[in-house]
């Protein structure tokens, strides 16, 4: 491998070893960048990845073609297998000579993607915070349309997008975008019943107070986005489809397939909501009933595409 760039410097290190408690052999990784004359915006795109050699390229090209260039790109190894992180340095350091800076954090143990994301927001630089996962893609044209719609109302914290499932080669410049659109602002009362922010879609100033819990290895970002919307900061959806994934929401590989998992934590979540003083005894009583059954409609959608399937 040839290894461009440096290692994060002893302090940054150590800020990083103590966060959370967790001993951290934390390395980081700077490629060079080229000089350009496009214009280049205050973001910092953050990609956890865990044994993501397949998929990261993918999620990198997205970035790349960006009608709006971000300032960097941070892409977080999560403690990915030997063969894995040698395979993710060299795709990283392939993409060299961007437009961006691209900085690789490896971690030394496998954290957890609300770990992974803290930690790359702990080195980021910029004013906004755009998230990834490391094996979906955006729109060419999903930072201009967002960093632009934010900008004119510096009082919004957040947003997100229409996400849709897309097949594997689909041309992601062919995707036509409506020429009318809304944005409508997410409340309490619906987060709480409907997630309305898909993580690939976010966007949210780095100054925000909130981050993601790392006690849970899912639904560690819809438990940040009810503690964002139930604090009474203003969060919005653009209805626009300007993510994308490549597996269906419930029945797939990876988290999203670990459905009884996914419950228990997202009633974490909602005690972890009242323990805060977020939501009332009343209202959570009211909500684990409500999440019970979206998870048996989710069981049968599950085995619904298994069966097809075959």
């Amino acid at each position: 491998m040839n290894l461009v760039g440096g290692f994060l410097d002893k302090k940054h290190t150590q800020h990083l070893d103590s966060q959370e408690g967790y001993f951290l052999n934390c390395k980081m990784y700077v490629m060079p960048q080229k000089s350009v004359k496009n214009k280049i915006a205050s973001i910092s795109v953050i990609i956890p990845c865990y044994n993501c050699e397949d998929t990261i390229l993918r999620a990198l090209r997205s970035v790349e073609e960006q009608t709006l260039t971000p300032k960097e790109v941070i892409i977080i190894n999560d403690g990915s297998s030997l063969p894995s992180s040698n395979n993710i340095i060299d795709i990283c350091n392939s993409r060299k000579e961007k437009a961006f800076r691209t900085i690789l954090i490896n971690l030394g143990q496998n954290c957890g993607p609300g770990f992974a994301r803290n930690a790359g927001r702990k080195i980021s630089s910029c004013e906004y915070l755009a998230f990834l996962d490391a094996d979906d893609a955006w729109h060419p044209m999903k930072l201009e349309i967002q960093y632009d719609w934010m900008k004119r109302r510096p009082d919004v914290l957040m947003t997100g997008h229409q996400s849709i499932v897309i097949p594997t080669d689909t041309d992601l410049s062919s995707i036509k975008l409506p020429k009318k659109w809304e944005a409508i602002q997410v409340k309490a009362s619906i987060q709480l019943f409907s997630n309305r922010f898909h993580t690939r879609s976010v966007m949210i100033k780095n100054e925000s107070p909130f981050r993601f819990t790392t006690k849970r290895g899912n639904s560690e970002d819809y438990e940040l986005w009810l503690e964002i919307v139930l604090s009474k900061f203003p969060a919005w959806r653009l209805e626009l489809p300007l993510s994308f994934t490549y597996k269906s929401q419930y029945g797939s590989g990876g988290l999203s397939g670990r459905l009884h998992q996914m419950e228990k934590k997202e009633i974490a979540s909602y005690f972890e909501l009242y323990r805060k003083k977020l939501i009332p005894a009343l209202f959570l009583i009211t909500l684990i009933p409500v999440s019970l059954t979206k998870y048996l409609k989710r069981i049968i959608i599950a085995n619904i595409r298994k069966r097809l399937k075959r």
